[in-house]
């Protein structure tokens, strides 16, 4: 358990520079908070809880990464109020109670708490509980935040005490949005070392200034004139430097040997920092850098991200804000150190050293090909089929998943045309488990190819989104009394069952013109192809309705 003050304030200058990128970024005000408009737009549920300085209890539930530790502490900060965070994984009663206690002081001083319980879901049923009087009483706001559904993770007294908010993944833009203030703030980092590098003159920091950047760049592009002034900066630096050993010899004072030294010393310090300053800035780069930025306050960053090297980043990080920010934070620095200003896709996939064409399970890509892989096996072409198939294994998709995708192919587009499909698909899945990579991923390429060359039926597809559309329009039609169940005797009494015709007793196994449908109700639904197997159910069923048909002349 932490209160503000231990975990979320500085306690020295310069913190927050040392803090990771994730951190900083944190937004400071709720104008900050990328995403989440529909709970925070202009009339919207925690934008008016903000407004009328009432904290509420509530529980944030949504993926990681959007947000939900961020709008708890600007809650806290909003209502001026004490925030007390706990962890349902690490903690249990004994921090409650902490958190009770310090409420309670809290409160005596006139000022309201929040408690915050990351992870609410974590805790049982009885810890859970422990909340309930405290919260009843107004002695602190409980927020607490889930990624699972608190219907069924949170108890019913404590939801019943509680708003629920959903919150949602970020999109692509709000992601690519975070891309570019990240770009930012990386970038002043830069332009500060630079500064602070040039303003130390003999380019040796002292020990504070050594550390206050996480990023430092070994090369960047040349301002106009760049060159030339820091030529002139290590000049006067040298100069200066030297005069003051000179004087402190001539005054007489201890250690004129050593000032004497320390000037050979600095002297040649300067030459060799004007030599790596000329190396680094060839002419060439120079007249680039010069067209490139010919005004100064054109010079906007050290490094750029492509447009396709955001949309790849922020499809990759799956609308988790902290996923994007923190890989951010690799790529950049990576590119710094190997002198890297333009980021593009390239640069991502090496810096981190994983496969970015690996699907988010909501992606745009994704669907698309897996709407590919499925479109080519109805239309029954193996090649294609299989083409989508590896395409998808190869950008990173779960097997897994491939496996459920097409069992229900063999549901959907094959069907009663080819049972077999069903088999197949059930089998392939089970030799994956069993195998494991790459070896059970043939056994799914077995499956894809048979379906594709299988005889196609939509039929019982259909009839069962027609019989789901027509049971909720009359899903209140009483069972007729014949099927109805009878265990008891006062149901046979009640006539439940009576007249049932029991249709192993009848010819052909078939009880002729008797009706299983509600009262007044005959509608029809499969309607089996002429393809495959169906054409042999197809004749079946049209033989039993001409016994029908006998039955009722």
């Amino acid at each position: 358990m932490a209160t503000t003050a231990d975990l979320f304030t500085p306690s020295y200058p310069g913190a927050y520079t040392h803090a990771p990128l994730a951190e900083r970024m944190r937004p400071r005000t709720l104008s900050d908070v990328v995403g989440q408009t529909h709970l925070l737009g202009p009339g919207k549920p925690l934008r008016v809880a903000f407004e009328s300085g009432r904290p509420h209890s509530m529980i944030f539930w949504g993926p990681p990464g959007v947000g939900k530790t961020t709008l708890a502490r600007l809650m806290a900060d909003g209502f001026d109020a004490q925030f007390i965070a706990m962890s349902a994984v690490l903690g249990g009663v004994k921090d409650i109670r902490e958190a009770v206690t310090t409420a309670q002081i809290a409160q005596g001083q006139g000022r309201r708490t929040i408690l915050f319980v990351d992870e609410v879901h974590r805790f049982n049923k009885a810890q859970q509980d422990a909340f309930l009087p405290y919260v009843e009483s107004g002695l602190f706001t409980f927020i607490g935040a889930t990624t699972e559904n608190p219907s069924f993770e949170v108890n019913s007294a404590l939801l019943s005490r509680a708003r629920v908010y959903v919150l949602n993944s970020l999109s692509i833009d709000e992601l690519k949005q975070l891309i570019d203030r990240a770009v930012a703030i990386l970038n002043a980092d830069a332009d500060a070392d630079a500064d602070a590098d040039a303003d130390a003159g003999s380019g040796i920091a002292s020990g504070a200034d050594a550390g206050s950047s996480r990023l430092t760049p070994t090369t960047r592009p040349a301002r106009k004139g760049e060159a030339g002034q820091a030529g002139q900066a290590g000049q006067a630096e040298q100069t200066e430097q030297t005069e003051q050993a000179r004087q402190a010899e001539q005054t007489g004072q201890a250690g004129a040997a050593e000032a004497t030294e320390a000037a050979k010393v600095i002297e040649q310090a300067g030459r060799t920092k004007l030599a790596e300053q000329s190396e680094q800035t060839p002419a060439a780069e120079q007249s680039d850098a010069a067209d490139e930025f010919a005004d100064e306050d054109s010079y906007a960053s050290v490094l750029r991200f492509d447009e396709a090297a955001k949309d790849q980043l922020a499809r990759w990080a799956d609308g988790d804000a902290r996923r994007v920010i923190n890989a951010m934070e690799v790529v950049v620095e990576s590119a710094l150190v190997a002198g890297h200003t333009l980021i593009d896709s390239a640069w991502l996939e090496t810096s981190l050293s994983q496969n970015l064409r690996r699907f988010d399970k909501g992606g745009d890509a994704f669907y698309d090909q897996i709407s590919a892989m499925h479109k080519a096996v109805r239309g029954s072409d193996p090649d294609a089929s299989l083409y989508w198939f590896s395409r998808m294994l190869d950008g990173g998709a779960d097997p897994r998943y491939l496996s459920r995708r097409i069992v229900r192919m063999a549901i959907e587009d094959i069907g009663l045309a080819d049972p077999r499909a069903t088999q197949i698909a059930l089998q392939g899945a089970d030799i994956y488990e069993r195998l494991g990579s790459p070896e059970g991923e043939l056994a799914l390429a077995q499956a894809v190819v048979y379906m594709a060359c299988a005889a196609k039926s939509n039929a019982v597809y259909m009839a069962y989104k027609q019989a789901r559309r027509y049971a909720e329009e009359h899903g209140s039609a009483p069972v007729p009394m014949h099927l109805r169940n009878a265990p008891t005797k006062l149901m046979k009494q009640l006539g439940h069952g009576q007249a049932y015709r029991y249709a192993h007793d009848e010819p052909h196994g078939y009880a002729a013109g008797e009706n299983y449908f509600p009262e007044g109700l005959r509608p029809r639904f499969y309607q089996p192809t002429d393809r495959g197997l169906e054409g042999k159910i197809s004749e079946k069923l049209a033989f039993l309705r001409s016994l029908d048909k006998q039955s009722r002349s």
